[in-house]
């Protein structure tokens, strides 16, 4: 069988004698069916060894300058920020992309790269640690690479003016940045690429962006078992709704309904004293050895895939936190000075129903109150945020709010008015 594979891929060679050894100024200048070829065949073989392709390599023919490896190759076909182009580079472009994006699906790990100190690449280390190192730092390096041209393809190519879309190149660039978040959500760069997924949450010009964008994120916020990712993500898309003062599309702030949070405010407080307990208990030992042994813990699980339960409870608590301040903010919100708000009602309440049982007493009795004052003005609101509101009563009372014995006649009186409408 590797004898059938090693003559397939010497026969696939003698197809292109010349695209094989190309340099980069050279593949520029192929035809555009001869660049549809090579990028096939480099992805290829890739995929079939992935420890060599991040090496550059040495033209055997003229005994020149090294070559560049062969995803360097795909990258290059990929930018088109660096050159005028034509309809027929971006078509060229967006199968670059999207082969490197199935590459690097494929060959990224599922964990955080550290790269070696100088300190540690002074000590002299066996030869299957120095070859790891090196194949580890080739990976980074090109893999950040892709992002850069992404990011610049994006801003290149997402038009300026208003009533004119993004072009196909552009947001191929934003769901490949997509793609890769839901694929490798805790490899180096994620910071880099959430801050581009969540700003493009809220874009005004491109429906397609923004639901690849908000599944990108729904996606993060199901799947993240330590609740890490998904604190970062929350802060980013809080962060944005109170900087633009409620301008944001509802499919943003509907994205936090699927947060699966479980963990009670409480437990949370008594998970951070854990934690402190811990820390103390760690600086007895010695500041720099228990720093060391945090990091060497924290790799372990994240390799492992190990959760820490109270590492989880913090996290949750903050998600939780600044996903109902946010909906607070919106409630409390004047409709008459930002008519915006009103949009964002409905899937506010909705939250505010999904996640009252976990919240503080004390933020039980302020919610009720924005309810009742949102209910005076019933009439003015819209239907399903005027029955989301009144839902949202009636779950609080039943749940957390059960203690409080309120007169649940206030937030009836209100739906029995709704009925007309």
């Amino acid at each position: 069988m590797a004898n059938e594979r090693a003559g397939d891929k010497k026969t696939t060679k003698k197809k292109h004698p010349k695209t094989a050894s190309k340099d980069v100024e050279d593949v520029q200048t192929l035809s555009m069916e001869e660049k549809y070829n090579l990028i096939a065949e480099l992805s290829e073989s890739v995929l079939e060894d992935p420890n060599s392709s991040f090496f550059s390599e040495k033209d055997e023919e003229t005994n020149g300058p090294k070559i560049p490896s062969k995803v360097k190759k795909i990258l290059d076909l990929a930018d088109t920020t660096k050159r005028i182009t034509d309809e027929g580079d971006e078509q060229i472009a967006r199968l670059a992309i999207v082969s490197l994006l199935a590459i690097f699906q494929d060959v990224l790990p599922s964990y955080r790269i550290r790269l070696p100190t100088s300190e540690e690449t002074s000590v002299r280390v066996s030869k299957e640690i120095r070859t790891l190192w090196q194949y580890e730092r080739a990976l980074l390096t090109h893999y950040q690479w892709f992002l850069k041209i992404l990011e610049r393809t994006w801003e290149k190519r997402n038009s300026s003016q208003k009533d004119q879309p993004p072009t196909p190149l552009a947001i191929t660039s934003i769901i490949t940045l997509c793609e890769l978040l839901k694929a490798h959500p805790n490899f180096n760069f994620r910071s880099n690429i959430l801050s581009i997924v969540a700003r493009q949450t809220n874009n005004r010009k491109c429906e397609q962006i923004v639901t690849a964008c908000c599944d990108a994120i729904t996606y993060l916020f199901t799947n993240d078992r330590q609740g890490e990712v998904t604190l970062e993500a929350t802060k980013l898309l809080t962060k944005m709704v109170h900087s633009r003062k409620f301008q944001v599309r509802p499919e943003l702030i509907r994205t936090f309904l699927s947060l699966p949070l479980r963990v009670h405010q409480d437990e949370a407080e008594a998970a951070k004293i854990a934690q402190k307990a811990q820390a103390k208990k760690r600086k007895r030992h010695g500041e720099s050895t228990a720093t060391l042994d945090a990091e060497i813990e924290n790799e372990m699980r994240e390799q492992s895939g190990g959760i820490d339960k109270i590492a989880l409870a913090r996290n949750q608590s903050d998600t939780l936190q600044s996903v109902i301040l946010t909906y607070f903010r919106i409630l409390k919100a004047d409709p008459k000075e930002n008519r915006h708000v009103i949009i964002l009602l409905p899937e506010s309440l909705r939250g505010l129903a999904k996640f009252s049982h976990l919240i503080h007493f004390e933020t039980v009795l302020d919610l009720l109150k924005v309810l009742r004052k949102l209910l005076e003005s019933v009439e003015a609101l819209p239907l399903d945020a005027a029955l989301n509101a009144v839902l949202t009563a009636f779950q609080t009372l039943q749940g957390p709010g059960r203690e409080l014995q309120i007169d649940q006649k206030e937030y009836i009186t209100p739906l029995y008015t709704q009925i007309t409408r």
